[in-house]
């Protein structure tokens, strides 16, 4: 779903409608837009990393959920009694984001990953109403995230560096600015 997303997104930005160019172009007015257009599909691509998580997997809403929390489950998957409560896909990608994309993206300037960060966890119209580190210090209890991460976690960094090979966008983040 990510890859198909992105794609979407390439091809709006390629070949879509030039209004909508013309409004990135004017919301992030001073930036590089080529650079800006060239990393957007990949970026757009990673709003679901949120779906790799114990929150999303643990879910047993129906039976194809409750199968594939069964086949995670059998793999030495280990899902907490508070894994399903309170905690939204979109707001695990934002806190990802907001945590990792200058660290996977060396130099990315604060302002463009808050713009992202937000952005992503607004992606169903449902900004997440605490922090980031409120939200964080939630995902590790979920999780049960200690100083070296989790299977979680690395999984949402292997899902991040597939995407950024899949779509392999020229340039680098660090060069992209937001005007203040």
């Amino acid at each position: 779903h990510m890859i198909d997303v992105g794609c979407v997104a390439e091809a709006l930005l390629l070949d879509g409608p030039p209004r909508l160019r013309m409004v990135l172009i004017r919301a992030f007015d001073g930036c590089d837009t080529d650079l800006l257009i060239e990393w957007l599909p990949m970026l757009v691509a990673t709003h679901d990393l949120g779906k790799i998580s114990a929150a999303f997997q643990g879910q047993q809403k129906s039976k194809s959920t409750l199968c594939q929390r069964e086949r995670l489950t059998a793999q030495g998957v280990v899902f907490k009694p508070t894994t399903i409560k309170d905690l939204y896909h979109a707001e695990i990608s934002a806190v990802w984001i907001d945590r990792n994309l200058a660290k996977a993206e060396t130099g990315t300037p604060l302002r463009f990953v808050w713009t992202i960060r937000d952005a992503i966890g607004g992606h169903h119209g449902q900004f997440a109403e605490r922090g980031v580190m409120a939200l964080e210090k939630r995902i590790r209890e979920t999780e049960g995230i200690g100083a070296n991460g989790t299977a979680w976690d690395a999984h949402r960094k292997d899902a991040y560096d597939l995407l950024r090979q899949l779509f392999t966008p020229k340039g680098n983040l660090k060069d992209i600015d937001i005007p203040r």
